[in-house]
């Protein structure tokens, strides 16, 4: 496969793969029967091991690692992560809560490093091919943990880390969301913007975190139009079937994988032409 110049080249990747049952499922129809090129998995998932169970089963399905600090459970016991847990033992629900002792220097990064790196050997244990890093919550773009997250990286052979720094004017974006979201992405962007680009993340332009569960018709077709030609495009997204996650957000994840399997959606691929790749793709292409 070559990268045509003259069109849109995209990867489709789906976020919280091994969250719960209904995710996965959702996440392994919108590859079979949609538009989903890629996804990233939990190895803190409640339901990890079914995930890993579609990944063996939908071997050409693009699987990265979802580093994660928040809302599920550590992989270490307590006593070794007692700056990330709350007083119940599991992760900070919310990235907002996390942040507050992360800024205040509450936050050990010694365990953070070695949860981290706990939850990468877990996925690799399972020996399936691996190809990229982002983060539940966007928590490894913080720049003390993106700098853990590189050097995981590096250690393990994982070509590709996300920068979710979603470029897209204040006026337009509020065509897809409202206030609050672009107020969130700015914040983000300043933390991506201390991420240095480097040999992770050469070349690849974020979608999706404006449309975070929100993503339909009109948000894609908006975002699809909106992506430039000259790089690789990553489009974040959320589908499911009757997920209990994010909840607080009001994450619709059906009306995100109904979109993905639209017909409207693949004629809209077809008549721009666009290219969808994955991750695995984009490696073949480049090393």
């Amino acid at each position: 496969m070559n990268i045509d110049p003259n069109v849109i080249t995209l990867i489709v990747h789906a976020d919280d793969f091994g969250i719960d049952k209904e995710t996965n499922l959702g996440i392994q129809y919108g590859f079979n029967n949609g538009i989903l090129t890629s996804t990233s998995i939990m190895a803190t998932g409640e339901a990890f091991d079914h995930a890993i169970q579609i990944a063996r089963t939908t071997p050409k399905l693009d699987i990265g690692i979802h580093l994660t600090l928040t809302e599920t459970k550590p992989l270490l016991p307590t006593e070794q992560v007692n700056s990330l847990i709350s007083r119940s033992g599991d992760f900070h629900i919310h990235i907002n809560r996390f942040l507050l002792q992360y800024m205040t220097g509450k936050i050990n990064l010694i365990e953070v490093n070695n949860e981290l790196e706990q939850q990468i050997k877990k996925v690799l244990k399972e020996n399936i091919s691996i190809t990229h890093i982002d983060g539940h919550q966007h928590i490894h773009v913080l720049p003390k943990i993106w700098s853990i997250t590189t050097a995981l990286a590096k250690k393990y052979n994982i070509p590709y880390i996300r920068i979710p720094n979603e470029k897209i004017k204040f006026a337009d974006g509020q065509k897809i969301t409202g206030v609050s979201r672009m107020l969130q992405l700015l914040i983000l962007r300043a933390f991506c913007k201390r991420c240095k680009t480097n040999e992770f993340n050469k070349d690849i332009s974020f979608f999706g975190f404006l449309s975070g569960g929100k993503l339909n018709s009109y948000s894609f077709n908006y975002l699809l139009n909106n992506m430039p030609k000259e790089t690789v495009n990553e489009l974040m997204c959320h589908p499911g079937f009757n997920s209990k996650h994010y909840s607080y957000w009001r994450y619709n994840k059906e009306v995100e994988l109904n979109t993905l399997c639209d017909d409207k959606t693949k004629n809209k691929i077809q008549q721009n032409k666009t290219q969808l790749i994955s991750y695995r793709d984009l490696i073949k292409i480049r090393y």
